[in-house]
């Protein structure tokens, strides 16, 4: 939570997205809805809101601290709002102000399956071209790899998908356990080549 004077901003832990923690694509997805959704949301890092605290601490209230703190810690010159935001954006997880809306108090893990999938879908599609495809041919025995390495990306992605159960999401990726597909993927090129 954070608190200015009287305005409380709060977090949900599917409002989170990083490196190393967070709710995944469910965190991202949910963000890139706050985004899309809030009306006006400012985008900062803790240390700005800590010198927020600390100038409110100091006797300075309302929205001089909280956009003229913004304007002095970030260097901007041009004139901000004087409207309180809908959220706040910090390095990774969004703060929601309460009295904004209902969901900003009472918000479900997921607001968007589609949003999920299609973040999902990128991170496979990022592993595919980063490693995974190399990774999969390098499992194929010499002669089939150079028959693999001439397929269409396309065609080797449709025999990717046919052995894998599902890529599974982390943090900011899709891990991949090579090992256990690579069987029924070395099956499925053999055939295509007729062997």
């Amino acid at each position: 939570m954070i608190k200015i004077n009287n305005w409380v901003f709060k977090t949900h832990s599917a409002l989170t997205f990083g490196d190393y923690g967070g709710a995944g694509s469910v965190g991202l997805s949910n963000i890139n809805i706050v985004k899309n959704e809030a009306a006006n949301i400012i985008q900062t890092t803790y240390r700005v809101v800590e010198h927020i605290r600390k100038a409110n601490e100091a006797g300075i209230t309302g929205s001089e601290i909280l956009w003229g703190g913004i304007a002095y810690i970030l260097g901007e010159e041009e004139d901000f709002d004087e409207t309180l935001p809908d959220a706040l954006l910090l390095e990774g997880t969004v703060y929601v102000r309460t009295t904004n809306s209902d969901w900003g108090t009472s918000i479900i893990s997921q607001l968007d399956d589609e949003g999920v999938s299609h973040i999902e879908a990128e991170w496979e599609s990022e592993a595919w071209d980063n490693w995974l495809r190399s990774d999969l041919i390098r499992t194929l025995p010499e002669q089939l790899r150079d028959h693999a390495e001439d397929l269409e990306d396309s065609t080797l992605f449709e025999y990717y998908h046919e052995a894998m159960e599902i890529a599974i999401p982390e943090h900011n990726h899709v891990f991949v356990r090579v090992e256990r597909i690579a069987a029924p993927f070395r099956v499925l090129i053999a055939d295509h080549f007729g062997g």
